[in-house]
């Protein structure tokens, strides 16, 4: 939407075709979807883009969307690893069960069409950008995340003792290891929490485990808007994305930084890509409570440093990762989407005589 919305005010007109999530056995559609291949043929038949550009298709779309028009150009942004065959929660190619075979076959058929229909892949990492060259896309291109930079902060980071976390409440995203890593520092540090924003399928075993080991200190605010998110995290020291399996990009990281916050985040290529580039937070390996522990505990009792960090890492993402910066390198994107299609289109034509 954020794209979208620029796009939109940059002049370009867009269309928005969206899925629902399935439940159940109509999941089988996420296979193959044949009303969601031709209502998109029909959009495009009416509303005559010069690019499609696709999302995440493997859930609520599926991969029957790809090549439902062979006229317009045809650009992916991919934005988790599950093309690919990773697992959604293991991080690993293995897994078992009906459930596990299904997504298997979905991510499978989904890379054949993709490689056969996609012009131009897009990857907001490096190391993303990377797996989907070896994986065998033609062009691919490298655009960060990207979003508002919004007005300074009015707060430093040392102006706080709070730790935020914001993202979905799963397992692989190392929430447990980090109410353990918490809990050692809490008593050292009397007036830090560790506040949790957003919601999912470990809430109620989150909330238990921190009763028991660091009570009192511990908040989960639910859901927020972005709006609230970034008002959430000016408000703390520091921000932990502690993710203990392959992440495809670092929006958590972005906001931060332009919160002007510094950031701890588990030794992932994807996460680490604008710590390493802005100096503006700390590295721990994946799922290591104790290097965890040390990197919140070191923050919390070096406010300077946090300061130093929190400016740095906006300086950075402001210069780099603005919405105009997205959008020109988007649209350079499409470009080349156009340019190839054009050219295999033409390439396709009989010779004349």
């Amino acid at each position: 939407m954020r794209l979208a919305a620029a796009l939109d005010a940059a002049g370009d007109v867009v269309e928005i075709f969206t899925g629902v999530p399935r439940r159940a056995f109509s999941r089988a559609l996420d296979v193959w979807d044949p009303r969601a291949r031709s209502r998109l043929r029909t959009l495009v038949r009416t509303f005559v883009p010069d690019i499609v550009h696709v999302h995440n298709f493997l859930r609520e779309l599926s991969p029957s969307i790809l090549g439902a028009s062979s006229v317009p150009a045809h650009v992916l942004t991919m934005h988790d690893v599950r093309l690919l065959g990773f697992a959604d929660r293991t991080g690993s190619r293995r897994g078992g069960g009906p459930s596990a075979y299904a997504k298997r076959m979905a991510a499978r058929l989904g890379r054949v069409q993709a490689l056969r229909h996609i012009d131009v892949a897009i990857a907001p990492s490096s190391v993303l950008a990377r797996l989907l060259e070896e994986a065998g896309f033609r062009t691919v291109y490298h655009v960060p995340h990207f979003a508002d930079p919004g007005p300074e902060p009015e707060r430093s980071p040392s102006a706080s003792y709070d730790v935020a976390y914001a993202g979905r409440l799963s397992r692989e995203k190392g929430v447990f290891q980090l109410i353990e890593a918490f809990a050692y520092v809490a008593p050292h540090h009397s007036a830090s929490r560790l506040i949790f924003a957003g919601d999912g399928p470990e809430r109620r075993p989150l909330e238990r485990l921190a009763a028991q080991i660091a009570p009192g200190r511990v908040r989960f605010t639910g859901l927020l808007d972005e709006r609230n998110v970034r008002r959430l995290m000016e408000g703390c020291r520091m921000v932990v994305a502690p993710s203990t399996v392959p992440e495809a990009a670092g929006l958590t990281v972005l906001e931060a930084a332009l919160a002007g916050r510094p950031v701890i985040v588990s030794d992932d290529p994807a996460l680490r890509e604008l710590v390493d580039e802005a100096r503006c937070g700390a590295i721990v390996g994946r799922g290591d409570i104790s290097g965890l522990s040390r990197a919140i505990d070191s923050l919390l009792g070096d406010p300077d440093t946090c300061d130093a960090m929190g400016s740095a890492g906006r300086r950075v993402a402001v210069r780099t990762r603005s919405i105009d910066a997205g959008v020109g390198a988007t649209k350079t994107a499409y470009e080349a989407a156009i340019r190839d299609r054009t050219h295999r289109r033409t390439s396709a034509l009989p010779p004349a005589d």
